[in-house]
């Protein structure tokens, strides 16, 4: 618990229902334990399933954050194409800019401290398969093929300044 909580905790309250009233408080903002959304066996326009395997345990988080409906078993099975990757790797491996990273419509992101160091930047976490339908698009590069001439060419740039 952070001091700022303890400092906010009303008189008439002991700690031990203070500290319970905060987990429950983080609990229901998390969405997680006995606030976490259930699967309902009505089937209407809302309900979505996953793409991979169509079972209707979908992994909210991701639904919410990424509009993208899987369940935690297909991420496990096709970890390759649900992987995350951070800021830094969109950027390096998809050339990709800031601004298209920024952009939340675009590229839809996960939110995270640094486990690093906590005082450092939060990390922002991009679905791969995402970021690769983003890149190889006409939007973008137009195909993985272009992707790596483009990167081919920035490195035999960088090298030409590098000898001069």
């Amino acid at each position: 618990m952070h001091a700022a909580e303890k400092d906010d905790k009303p008189g008439n309250v002991t700690q031990q229902e203070w500290e319970r009233q905060q987990l429950l408080k983080s609990l229901r903002r998390e969405r997680a334990g006995p606030f976490e959304p259930g699967i309902t066996a009505i089937k209407d326009q809302a309900t979505r399933t996953c793409r991979e395997c169509g079972t209707l345990e979908v992994d909210f988080k991701w639904a919410e954050v990424f509009d993208l409906a899987v369940c935690s078993a297909c991420k496990e099975k096709y970890s390759e194409k649900y992987s995350l990757l951070t800021k830094t790797e969109a950027k390096e491996d998809y050339l990709l800019t800031e601004p298209e990273l920024k952009d939340e419509k675009l590229l839809p992101h996960l939110e995270r401290p640094n486990p690093h160091k906590s005082t450092w930047h939060n990390m922002f976490l991009y679905l791969r398969c995402q970021v690769e339908d983003y890149a190889f698009s006409e939007r973008r590069w137009g195909s993985a093929e272009a992707l790596d001439e483009e990167f081919a060419r920035r490195e035999t740039e960088k090298k030409k300044r590098k000898d001069t």
